[in-house]
């Protein structure tokens, strides 16, 4: 077996020359035409014995469409920043009403309302001379009167005494009760009681 078979099968058609042009944007700086020649024929691998050519030219782009994407970006960002900044006003406001609404709250709880009390049959309000007054957070003890006339019927003094010290030693026993008593008839007004 002295025969060797070899088979080539070779592609249709040859290259025979190669052109190449390179449009470059003339708002590069910087950069020249035998810089762009040189790097594209290194490229593409151009042969000048086989009648390779490059050409390179400047030419103004066409700015239109990146123009327009970057205003659209920047509308974007700008939108973006202002939903944030409306977002942020929202939650502050929602902030400020809450603790206005606690304050008010806060101030209804602790404001004191002065309501006049009726005084039992037969008594009548001490009256201060002038010049005479209490300061805040000065402790006021006043003792109820009888009238000075006599408006009273007989054998009432006695009687409106005992229900006076009653009350008073209802006071000293049960505190508690009797303010809550106190706070419920200031909170419903005289004609709910």
């Amino acid at each position: 077996m002295s025969e060797v078979t070899k088979s080539v099968d070779s592609a249709p058609g040859a290259l025979q020359r190669l052109s190449l042009a390179v449009v470059v944007d003339s708002s590069v700086k910087g950069v020249t035409a035998g810089q762009v020649k040189q790097l594209v024929s290194a490229a593409a691998g151009l042969q000048t014995s086989r009648g390779d050519t490059i050409q390179v030219a400047f030419v103004p782009f066409d700015q239109t469409a990146a123009k327009l994407a970057a205003s659209q970006l920047k509308e974007a960002a700008s939108a973006k920043s202002k939903a944030a900044m409306m977002s942020e006003a929202r939650g502050g406001l929602v902030l400020i009403v809450v603790i206005g609404l606690l304050g008010f709250a806060m101030r209804r709880i602790t404001k004191t309302t002065r309501v006049p009390l009726a005084l039992p049959a037969g008594l009548q309000p001490l009256e201060l001379e002038e010049g005479e007054g209490f300061s805040e957070g000065e402790e006021m003890t006043l003792a109820l009167t009888a009238p000075r006339t006599s408006h009273m019927p007989e054998g009432a003094p006695g009687s409106l005494q005992a229900e006076i010290s009653q009350i008073g030693q209802m006071i000293e026993r049960e505190p508690e009760r009797i303010a809550e008593m106190l706070r419920a008839w200031l909170e419903t007004g005289p004609g709910d009681r």
